[in-house]
């Protein structure tokens, strides 16, 4: 977890609300260093209480707009839970501050 992060992504002016608070799970994720995140679908679907495509939906407009980028490395063995590379379909992502 970042503070760095988190207080990046409260700053960011994303819509919908729903976009945003996945952008505030993810930043919950990232690393200090490099604002480095690789959460599951399934932990953000738990985390935020969307469904799943709704949190698909979220992460391709922000991909899209520009605050986080896919490295296109996967993490994840599909077992286990939270936010780490122990995650099924874990994505890794990096902010984009």
């Amino acid at each position: 977890m970042s503070i760095e992060a988190l207080a990046w992504a409260l700053k960011q002016p994303v819509q919908p609300s729903t976009a945003k608070f996945v952008l505030v799970v993810i930043a919950n994720c990232a690393n200090g260093d490099e604002f480095i995140a690789w959460p599951s679908t399934e932990y953000l679907v738990e985390a935020t209480g969307q469904d799943r495509k709704t949190v698909l939906a979220n992460m391709r407009r922000l991909r899209e707009a520009g605050y986080i980028e896919d490295t296109g490395e996967r993490a994840g063995s599909g077992r286990g839970r939270g936010p780490g590379p122990s995650e099924a379909e874990g994505e890794r992502c990096r902010l984009m501050r």
